[in-house]
C-alpha cells in the first residue's frame, strides 16, 4: 500500500464514520415487565405465587434467629437446622417437574391429544390451568397446617424435632406449588415467557422483601404462633383464586392469544411503503421500510 492509498483509505473511513448515525444505548426499564399484570389471569397467578413465596421466605429468614433465641444453638448447629427445609425444597423442585409432566400427559391422553415433545402442543384448547392447579390444592392444605403448627411449636418451645419436621413439610408443600405455578406462568404467556418470568421474579421478590422486613416486628408484636398463623392464612384465603383461574383462565388465555394473532394479521395486511429509486450520479439509492 502506497502513502497515497493509505491517505485515501483513511479519509474514506473518516467520511463513512461521520455518515453513520450514533446509536443510543438502550436503558432497560424493569417496570415494563409489570405490563403482564394487565391480564387478569396473569395478575392472579403472579400474586398467588407471591403469597406462597412470602410464607416460605419468612420461615427461612427467621429460622436461625428464632432457634437461637429458644434453644440457644451455636452458629454451626443453626446452619445444620436448614437441612430439613433445604432437602424438602430440593425434592419439590426435582419431583414437582416430573409429577407435573405426568399429570399433563394423563389429561392429554384422556382428551385424545398426543404430546409432541419436539414441536410442542397447541395450548389454545388444552386446559393447562387444570393440569397444573390440580396438583396444588392438596399440598396447600398440608402446607397451611405445617406453617401454623410450626409457629405454635416455636411459641410453646416444643422439642426441636417438632418444628424441624414441620419445616420439612413447609418446604415440600409450599415450594412444590410454587414450582408448578412457575410452569403455569410460562404456559399462560407463551408469546413472551421471559417477560412473564421476569414479572414473576419482580413481584415475588418485592413481596418477599416486605414480608422479611416485617416478620420480626410482627413476631414481637403478636407472638410466634399468631404470626405464622397469619402468614398461613394469607395464602390459604387467597387459594380460591386458583378455582377462578381453573374456570376462567382458559378462555382469558384464548382470547388474549386470538387478539395477538388478529393484531399480527392486521399488521401483516397493511400495505408496505412504496419502494422508490432515486438516482444520484450512477449510484441508485433504494427507499424501503425499516
Amino acid at each position: 500500500m502506497t502513502l497515497v492509498d493509505y491517505i485515501r483509505f483513511r479519509h474514506q473511513n473518516i467520511h463513512q464514520s461521520a455518515a453513520l448515525p450514533r446509536q443510543k444505548i438502550p436503558i432497560p426499564n424493569p417496570l415494563n415487565t409489570l405490563k403482564v399484570l394487565r391480564h387478569k389471569n396473569m395478575a392472579m397467578i403472579l400474586f398467588y405465587n407471591a403469597s406462597l413465596f412470602i410464607a416460605f421466605s419468612t420461615v427461612t429468614a427467621t429460622l436461625a434467629t428464632q432457634f437461637k433465641q429458644i434453644y440457644g444453638y451455636s452458629d454451626l448447629t443453626l446452619g445444620l437446622l436448614y437441612l430439613p427445609i433445604g432437602g424438602s425444597t430440593t425434592i419439590a423442585s426435582v419431583g414437582g417437574g416430573f409429577v407435573a409432566d405426568w399429570n399433563f400427559r394423563r389429561i392429554a391422553k384422556k382428551m385424545g391429544v398426543k404430546v409432541d415433545h419436539k414441536r410442542g402442543n397447541d395450548m389454545m384448547e388444552f386446559p393447562v390451568e387444570r393440569a397444573r392447579i390440580q396438583l396444588i390444592i392438596p399440598l396447600i392444605f398440608v402446607g397451611t397446617g405445617a406453617c401454623i403448627g410450626y409457629g405454635w411449636a416455636l411459641e410453646r418451645k416444643a422439642n426441636v424435632a417438632v418444628p424441624l419436621v414441620l419445616s420439612f413439610f413447609i418446604g415440600l408443600c409450599i415450594t412444590w406449588p410454587f414450582q408448578i405455578m412457575n410452569l403455569l406462568i410460562v404456559d399462560s404467556y407463551p408469546e413472551a415467557p421471559a417477560t412473564a418470568t421476569a414479572a414473576n421474579n419482580l413481584v415475588r421478590c418485592l413481596s418477599g422483601a416486605v414480608a422479611t422486613a416485617s416478620i420480626e416486628p410482627l413476631i414481637k408484636s403478636i407472638g410466634r404462633g399468631w404470626a405464622f398463623t397469619l402468614l398461613a392464612l394469607i395464602f390459604t384465603l387467597s387459594s380460591p383464586v386458583l378455582l377462578i383461574i381453573m374456570k376462567h383462565g382458559p378462555k382469558w388465555r384464548k382470547k388474549r392469544i386470538q387478539n395477538i394473532m388478529a393484531e399480527a394479521e392486521k399488521t401483516k395486511a397493511e400495505p408496505s411503503e412504496e419502494q422508490g429509486v432515486s438516482l444520484e450520479g450512477d449510484e441508485p439509492t433504494a427507499r424501503r421500510r425499516v
